[in-house]
């Protein structure tokens, strides 16, 4: 049974606020607990944006926070192709430490996979991708209000919301390709850094996973991209395909059954980030001004960026905002 747990009115309409009453649950048998996301990310490695080393300690650019070097001198030597871009952010960190908290996340990190696995059907692939040859996931992510009684507010309304309004990280499209086969092929560096990559994780043992890349972008700073080796477990390439995943309605209770996607696994990835009210898995932060500016905007379909156009797909495409007035978008 669904518990309503507030409402309030919008303009010429009114929203109300449901959960299932085992939401939070099944939010705690899956999270990843906040040790195993520390541990993880102890081990986590980037690269030199520049000479592609990889990082024990990073050195991010203070202006964009989006890329980050080995030394000075690596810094300095890049300016001149990072300058033209290098667009000051309102968060300290930038998006890095959220998008290293996904990375840590095991479940997170399982759904990324599986999208990957579903996107270039891995199951039947005979060119041996991710051994012979890297594979390239994309990731576009944005921030968004936890209450989406704030969000709806933004994206609908001129109503005021709070200044200091928290954001959780979200994800609104997922894509991969084959660098140079379908999509463009890598950088000599990048290719080194690869074949490193897949010689290192043999050495350690582990011979039959895949390795490529996942590259986030964020919607604010979307010339940038935050770029790291990636792993695919065979047991994530077994996956059956066949049975479906299933949400728990919180307006009539019963159990709605969604297709294995690329697009289920998104919405269940946000919804699982969604339902993390004491921020256990660290992928929570104040809005920026510029993530404000971004949700204003995407109701109007003139606005045809990334950026808006991005969130608005998302909004046409999941379960919870599937009642909001269809004009805005």
């Amino acid at each position: 049974m669904a518990s309503i747990t507030d409402s309030t009115e919008l303009s010429e309409f009114q929203l109300i606020r449901t959960s299932h009453p085992t939401s939070q649950e099944t939010f705690r048998r899956l999270a990843t607990p906040k040790e195993v996301i520390k541990t993880n990310k102890s081990t986590s490695r980037v690269a030199c944006t520049t000479c592609v080393t990889v990082l024990n300690k990073v050195l991010t650019c203070q202006r964009c926070k989006s890329v980050w070097y080995c030394s000075r001198q690596c810094q300095k030597k890049d300016w001149p192709r990072h300058k033209p871009t290098c667009t000051p952010v309102e968060r300290s960190s930038g998006i890095l430490k959220l998008v290293d908290n996904v990375m840590a996340n095991d479940l997170l990190y399982s759904m990324i996979a599986l999208c990957s696995v579903i996107d270039l059907d891995l199951p039947n692939d005979k060119r041996r991708v991710g051994f012979d040859i890297p594979f390239m996931a994309h990731v576009d992510v944005s921030m968004e209000p936890s209450d989406v009684f704030d969000f709806v507010r933004l994206f609908l309304t001129e109503d005021p919301v709070d200044p200091k309004l928290e954001g959780m990280i979200q994800i609104n499209r997922f894509l991969s390709y084959i660098p140079g086969h379908s999509g463009p092929p890598l950088p000599p560096e990048r290719m080194e850094m690869w074949k490193q990559a897949r010689a290192q994780i043999t050495a350690d043992g582990f011979p039959d996973r895949l390795v490529g890349f996942v590259e986030f972008v964020y919607n604010i700073t979307d010339d940038h991209s935050l770029l790291t080796t990636f792993r695919i477990s065979p047991d994530i390439l077994n996956t059956s395909l066949k049975e479906p995943f299933f949400f728990m309605s919180g307006n009539t209770g019963e159990r709605v059954e969604k297709p294995v996607n690329v697009e289920t696994c998104m919405e269940l990835m946000n919804a699982h980030i969604r339902a993390d009210k004491q921020n256990q898995l660290q992928l929570r932060a104040e809005m920026t001004e510029a993530d404000i500016v971004v949700i204003k905007g995407a109701a109007d379909e003139r606005n045809n960026k990334d950026a808006f156009r991005l969130l608005r797909e998302k909004v046409a495409r999941e379960g919870l905002y599937a009642n909001l007035p269809k004009p805005y978008y």
